[in-house]
């Protein structure tokens, strides 16, 4: 096996791995769960400094992999947007039904 081909292996498992990681946080943050990332960009530069060291002829079998967590990635901040938006329904509900009860609340209270 050559170095090339040894580093393809190893970064298309890193991919893999960061992949993982972007499929497992979009389902929390559809179950509702808090997520971090932190070190998801540190290990996504890193794969991308790696691969600016492949040779050309070897750098195309990236390609399918790279897709792929680009695809993941495309899903899970279309994840965050709808709870964020869902979140901020929420948020603006609650806001209403308080400023109804203070109001009530007043109201009653100048009787």
């Amino acid at each position: 096996m050559t170095e090339a081909t040894s580093l393809v292996k190893n970064l298309k498992r890193r991919v893999l791995a960061a992949a993982n990681v972007v499929s497992e946080a979009r389902l929390a943050v559809e179950r509702g769960n808090f997520i971090d990332l932190s070190g998801l960009e540190t290990e996504t530069e890193a794969i991308l400094k790696e691969i600016a060291r492949i040779p050309a002829e070897d750098a195309g079998e990236m390609k399918n992999a790279l897709v792929a967590l680009a695809d993941d990635i495309d899903r899970l901040t279309k994840s965050v947007q709808a709870a964020h938006k869902q979140l901020a329904a929420e948020l603006s509900e609650l806001g209403n039904r308080r400023r109804a009860a203070k109001a009530y609340f007043l109201g009653n209270r100048q009787e």
